[in-house]
């Protein structure tokens, strides 16, 4: 199959399934309009649900990652599709003006504090994250702090989604970084001298991409190198960031500051992030997406 971001042309075929999706998707935002917000979190419950039922080798996908990591799984897989659902419906609602990032994630004043003393080096943060929960109202609420954010992200499959996306994130002053751009290490390195939090969701890896393979949820999986081998080159701190059980059932957006080690490489590097990223995502496992297929180890650099 072909893919436009490699400079491949879609295929027929391809062309009218992706043609397919985007229209559902636009049709689906459409509808959202004019719901109330407070309906859309059931919406994308429900879609999850449809998933679920229609899409059976994502099913058992993460049925098998679920058992893997736990065993004895503390969710099910439709739970699993349900969370992820409700997340993607909360990111449709930030394309509302009107919703304030705060409205349903909560940051502490604590939390601004570790952001700030991160800060004070003057060498912005390299800011590790992984695709767990309401990952973009994060962003959104940092920003809204007054934090200056930019977010690594690869361009989606359907360069529609990408501006989808663009505009969802640049109205809530987040600078997005496409690292299959050239010169995208570039403006990494000059976003971080700027002091920006510069956002790196390494729970996956992407096609490139330069690996290692570490113990992750119960299985040895190849994950990207480059947020250690940022940080390790120019001096940035390192915190992990996600979104978080609170109280009550809340969620809240849960920083650490990660003490790099004398002589740690980038390898022990990004075996310490996973380790940690791990804790976060067995934390709030309803909201990590385990259907995800991963990469073949061959499109991968590894050591």
């Amino acid at each position: 199959m072909g893919d436009l971001r490699l400079g491949q042309p879609w295929g027929r075929a391809q062309q009218w399934r992706n043609e397919a999706w985007f229209r559902s998707a636009t049709l689906a935002l459409a509808g959202t309009r004019g719901l109330p917000r407070r309906a859309l979190p059931g919406l994308g419950r429900a879609l999850g649900t449809i998933a679920w039922a229609t899409l059976v080798s994502w099913r058992r996908r993460a049925e098998d990652r679920l058992v893997r990591a736990y065993g004895e799984p503390p969710i099910t897989s439709l739970d699993v599709f349900r969370g992820v659902g409700e997340d993607l419906a909360d990111a449709v609602r930030l394309l509302d003006e009107r919703d304030r990032p705060e409205s349903c994630l909560e940051i502490g004043e604590d939390t601004e504090v570790v952001l700030r003393d991160a800060l004070a080096s003057k060498r912005g943060v390299v800011f590790v994250t992984a695709h767990l929960g309401p990952m973009e109202r994060m962003a959104a609420l940092v920003a809204a702090k007054g934090f200056r954010v930019a977010t690594l992200a690869r361009e989606s499959y359907d360069p529609r989604f990408t501006q989808l996306y663009e505009r969802l994130r640049s109205g809530r002053g987040i600078r997005t970084i496409y690292r299959g751009k050239e010169g995208a290490e570039r403006r990494i390195v000059r976003a971080l001298r700027e002091g920006s939090l510069v956002g790196f969701p390494m729970d996956f890896a992407g096609r490139g991409m330069a690996c290692t393979r570490c113990s992750f949820l119960g299985s040895e999986e190849p994950l990207p190198l480059g947020p250690a081998a940022i940080a390790l080159r120019t001096g940035a701190p390192v915190v992990v960031g996600t979104p978080a059980p609170g109280e009550a059932g809340s969620l809240r957006v849960a920083v650490r500051a990660l003490e790099v080690g004398a002589g740690w490489g980038e390898v022990e590097l990004t075996r310490r992030l996973a380790a940690e990223l791990e804790a976060r995502i067995r934390a709030l496992p309803a909201h990590w997406p385990w259907m995800h297929s991963g990469i073949s180890p061959t499109s991968e650099s590894s050591r």
